[in-house]
């Protein structure tokens, strides 16, 4: 067999370099894309259950404010605006009497609005059914449930407009088919952002790279008889870092999630035992330099 040539060699570092420049291109696309792309539904619009009356319709904006999976409690703002026959006089005033129904946390809600007044902006606070045991690959659901009745009780046909601007969760709303006329029975999904995942995974990668370099060095160093102090210094150093990489990651609970037991609670562990049998080492070698000498 020919051996390698300088050329051949040098054509194979400039191949592995393509290669290399290739993979990290694809990845910087792929992490672009999905910021750009991270977050749920900005902006959707849902028609009246059955269609819109051409004599008019109440117009519902549901705006959601924020998002707390560790209290399970989401907060959307309200804002309804009559049109067509419905439409008073005055700037968002009514023509006709109406009650609206919310059911949040605080139970259902029934306000009463008479001709010629305005209904007032208001938020609603909304239970989830979801853990972050889980994260960051955890899901929440909840339901926004909103009833409009005229003075007779028949159903206000609704229009429903909604809008988040949420970044760091995929919030997914899709109209139940329990809602009939009159009725805004919203069921949205949430999980995490695209931007949130590549985020909290290219973290645990590369604590995990880390870890692994770490425990590289200190066997090397062990069977060589090199641990020196800046070998414990740099090992304290990391042990030290894990937390605060772990409260780092993007929108991160308490501590008892998937990736505390995945990454977080190994890393330390190695580490640390990486710490103590380098330590035990360095002890052994510098109590066994004097009788060497």
């Amino acid at each position: 067999m020919d051996d390698i040539t300088p050329q051949t060699s040098g054509r194979n570092r400039i191949a592995a370099a393509i290669v290399g420049l290739t993979l990290l291109t694809a990845a910087y696309a792929y992490v672009i894309v999905g910021f750009v792309h991270s977050g749920g539904a900005h902006h959707k619009a849902f028609a009246p259950i059955g269609g819109a009356p051409a004599d008019g319709f109440i117009d519902l904006q549901a705006t959601m404010l924020t998002v707390d999976p560790v209290m399970n409690s989401y907060k959307m703002r309200l804002n309804f605006t009559p049109t067509g026959s419905w439409a008073g006089t005055g700037h968002n005033t009514l023509a006709k009497p109406l009650s609206i129904l919310v059911d949040d946390v605080g139970g259902a809600k029934n306000q009463k609005y008479t001709a010629g007044q305005t209904i007032p902006i208001s938020d609603a606070t909304l239970d989830a059914i979801g853990e972050t045991d889980t994260y960051p690959v955890d899901r929440h659901s909840f339901t926004l449930d909103v009833h409009v009745r005229d003075e007779n009780g028949a159903p206000v046909p609704v229009l429903t407009r909604w809008a988040s601007s949420s970044d760091d969760w995929a919030l997914t709303p899709t109209m139940s088919a329990e809602a009939g006329p009159g009725d805004v029975i919203l069921d949205v999904d949430a999980r995490r952002s695209s931007s949130v995942l590549i985020m909290a995974f290219g973290l645990m990668t590369v604590l995990g790279l880390l870890v692994v370099v770490n425990v590289a060095m200190v066997v090397r160093a062990i069977r060589l008889r090199k641990v020196e102090f800046t070998t414990l210094a740099a090992l304290a150093a990391t042990l030290f870092a894990i937390p605060g990489i772990r409260n780092g990651m993007p929108t991160t609970p308490p501590v008892g999630t998937l990736a505390d037991f995945l990454v977080f609670f190994w890393a330390l562990m190695i580490i640390g035992l990486c710490l103590v049998a380098a330590a035990l080492s360095w002890l052994r070698n510098s109590a066994a330099a004097p009788k060497q000498g």
